[in-house]
């Protein structure tokens, strides 16, 4: 009894630094997630908050759902596009299955990324102004969501839409959205791991489909240095055969892998946390090391062998 009396005590105080630093480094994160500047304060129900996403889940619920309504483009699924228009802009634009495809232009690009979203709250409704990217160029959408079943409809808008409504007070939608089989929002939960998966392949992707995003990602000194204009770095990239191999083994269908493809990207991370910054420090499958900064949700810099 004499033994166990003298380890228990230093075995308790072990546990309960471990608990006070695992709870530290979870509130430090999300400082670090939830950094966005505030545009509009909000004083009652239905005055707008302009910020991106607090919560760094509903970021990548609110990109996916994004991803979704092209995909059903993509797929010519007028079904569930009807089903997610918001009903006054279907009868503002007298949208029917014939022409829902032709006004709003969905698939005319066949790759879509979200950039940006900034979120207006309510109690009970919440509004997201998105700002994707396709071949063609930039997109927006509005995302109107009902918070207590977690239903979404939207609207495609204009770039000046999208920017007044980022710099407005405007009223917030407020109607109930009943469910169907295609409107709840997805259940997403990342782990750590996961999210950082999710950055390392982002700039692995804008890469190879939007160089510019690509470049404005990178360092400002160390691209500068590196590549000198955005030309070069086009150049530079359409060149290099471990990112294209790094891109076809993550982003291609497996059934196209080759076995020279095959198991290739991302072998180690590590992640630190600054004071201004959450610091990823990736190592690829050919030793390439990529240093990101992210001051928040998918807003990042990065230098890469550096």
């Amino acid at each position: 009894m004499k033994w166990i009396k003298i380890f228990a005590i230093p075995i308790i105080i072990i546990i309960v630094i471990i608990i006070a630093l695992l709870l530290y480094r979870n509130i430090e994160k999300k400082k670090y997630y939830s950094r966005m500047p505030k545009i509009i304060e909000q004083t009652v129900d239905g005055t707008k908050i302009m910020t991106e996403p607090l919560d760094t889940s509903m970021y990548y619920i609110i990109a996916e759902s994004c991803d979704n309504i092209m995909k059903y483009a993509w797929e010519s699924n007028t079904k569930a596009l009807l089903s997610l228009l918001n009903p006054k802009y279907k009868t503002n634009n007298n949208i029917t299955a014939n022409n829902v495809l032709e006004i709003t232009k969905l698939n005319s690009s066949k790759v879509y990324k979200t950039l940006k979203i900034y979120r207006a709250s309510g109690t009970q409704y919440a509004e997201y102004f998105v700002q994707g990217i396709t071949e063609n160029g930039y997109i927006y959408f509005n995302i109107d969501e009902y918070v207590p079943k977690s239903t979404f409809n939207f609207s495609p808008i204009s770039e000046e839409e999208f920017n007044k409504s980022i710099n407005m007070e405007i009223p917030i939608y407020k109607e109930i959205i009943e469910q169907n089989q295609y409107n709840e929002l997805p259940d997403l939960r990342y782990s750590e791991l996961k999210i950082a998966e999710i950055h390392f392949f982002d700039y692995i992707e804008n890469a190879i489909l939007f160089p510019q995003i690509a470049y404005n990602s990178l360092d400002k000194d160390f691209r500068e240095r590196q590549y000198g204009s955005l030309q070069n770095y086009i150049n530079s990239i359409s060149n290099d055969e471990q990112i294209k191999n790094i891109y076809i083994s993550n982003f291609i269908n497996t059934q196209e892998l080759t076995d020279s493809t095959k198991k290739i990207g991302l072998k180690k991370y590590t992640e630190n946390e600054k004071d201004e910054y959450i610091e990823y420090i990736f190592e690829d499958t050919y030793g390439n090391i990529y240093t990101y900064k992210v001051t928040s949700v998918m807003q990042y810099t990065l230098t890469i062998n550096d």
